[in-house]
């Protein structure tokens, strides 16, 4: 989105990436509404047809559950999304550079992995999770790993997303528009130790919540760092975008859109770092002020899904009210009362 928008201001943009052309992550697939509405933002409501839409939501907790309307969400592969978004700043004339490690430092110099350097008058800095890796950025005591899977070997219904909450974590299920189903899940390394697998573990989730254990497949699941960390937005001539800015558990599923959200506001700050030097740039007051009531709400949400015990009594309650429910899960989750 970065990378887009300062082509299209005229900039000369080389983006460089580790891994190949539209790799598989470990995402949750769900879009809400700040994200489809920044795609908007940005000419981009054709990467909308590779979505499917959402219409309900299934949530579960020691053995209570409850199915609830929900809408602002659509579901879309990251093989999808991310192909798309690149597609569209080559066409504006960005240059890309694939399975090339790169590091920068506070002057605007990257070092490639060939060992060449590229003099830059400002770096987006949107290496995600890893990126943290060699700087002391501040990991919460509380955080949880991620765990995903995308695979064709498990049942799912279309147009909803089921959340299973334990003591262990959580795991989400949606079903992609290529007919492939993706999990999703933030769990305490401790919990699966003790059960010897990621497979066991997930397992264990689905169960405990009252779920089929058959639904949740074997396979080789990909693993994150810790989540929840915090760092900073701006380093001299590098800005940072994503989870390289730090990072929010994703329960209620805003991962994307607030990444998308950040690299297309954070086009101005960029451009004001190159006329103006680091000093032009305000992007860690910028990127405050557009993530950190969405922040704290989803802190919320995360800090009240540790207790499974009051989730599944919340379900309950849900379940004798399930419109006036599905309001509040979806202002809960972001859906309703955002723009981008």
């Amino acid at each position: 989105m970065a990378a887009l928008g300062l082509a299209r201001r005229g900039l000369s943009v080389l983006l460089v990436e580790k891994a190949q052309r539209g790799r598989w992550k470990v995402c949750g697939c769900c879009l809400g509404a700040v994200g489809q509405s920044a795609l908007k933002s940005a000419g981009l409501e054709r990467v909308l047809d590779h979505a499917g839409p959402i219409d309900r939501v299934t949530l579960a907790a020691r053995g209570a559950t409850t199915t609830l309307p929900f809408q602002g969400f659509v579901g879309i592969s990251r093989e999808a999304l991310d192909t798309q978004l690149v597609s569209a700043a080559e066409d504006a004339g960005v240059v890309a550079r694939w399975e090339t490690a790169a590091s920068a430092d506070r002057d605007g110099v990257v070092t490639l992995g060939d060992g060449s350097t590229v003099r830059t008058r400002v770096v987006i800095d949107a290496s995600g999770l890893r990126g943290h890796r060699e700087d002391h950025s501040s990991i919460a005591r509380s955080a949880r790993i991620g765990l995903g899977l995308t695979t064709h070997n498990a049942r799912c219904r279309t147009k909803e997303v089921t959340m299973a909450v334990a003591e262990g974590g959580y795991l989400g299920r949606v079903a992609l528009p290529d007919g492939r189903v993706d999990f999703g899940a933030a769990v305490t390394p401790a919990f699966v130790r003790t059960h010897g697998s990621a497979t066991a573990a997930l397992r264990a989730i689905w169960c405990e919540s009252g779920l089929d254990t058959d639904e949740v497949p074997d396979g080789a699941w990909r693993g994150t760092p810790a989540l929840t960390r915090s760092r900073r937005a701006q380093d001299g001539r590098i800005l940072r975008v994503g989870d390289a800015a730090g990072y929010v558990e994703p329960f209620t599923g805003e991962g994307m859109s607030w990444a998308m959200l950040a690299g297309w506001h954070v086009i101005d700050d960029a451009i004001a770092c190159i006329e103006r030097g680091p000093e032009g740039s305000r992007w860690p007051a910028t990127i405050q002020r557009l993530l950190r009531v969405r922040h704290a709400r989803c802190r919320l949400v995360a800090t009240c899904v540790r207790h499974p015990s009051i989730v599944a009594g919340a379900l309950r309650v849900m379940s004798l009210a399930p419109r006036l429910s599905s309001i509040g899960v979806a202002a809960a989750s972001g859906a309703r009362g955002v723009t981008a």
